[in-house]
């Protein structure tokens, strides 16, 4: 029997908290939906994160659909000097 796919979200700084302190999360993948609906079903508020980086990139498009498997890592908004 195979492993249901799943997406990774990797919550890097604070975000963590959202996931009870876990720095990975595991969401079932569902086809069609966006980086930015996977961050909000985990409970992240959208302006907690800034950027994402997948496949190697950075990049602030919270509307790309990731594939089935995918790691996805969240990186935080952040202030201050």
């Amino acid at each position: 029997m195979s492993e249901p796919a799943v997406v990774v979200l990797v919550l890097h700084a604070h975000l963590g908290r959202y996931a009870g302190g876990a720095a990975r999360l595991a969401l079932p993948y569902e086809p069609g939906l966006s980086i930015g609906e996977y961050a909000r079903r985990a409970g992240i508020p959208p302006h907690e994160f800034y950027a994402v980086v997948r496949r190697g990139a950075l990049s602030k498009d919270l509307d790309a659909v990731p594939t089935p498997g995918e790691v996805v890592e969240l990186l935080p908004a952040m202030s201050g000097g």
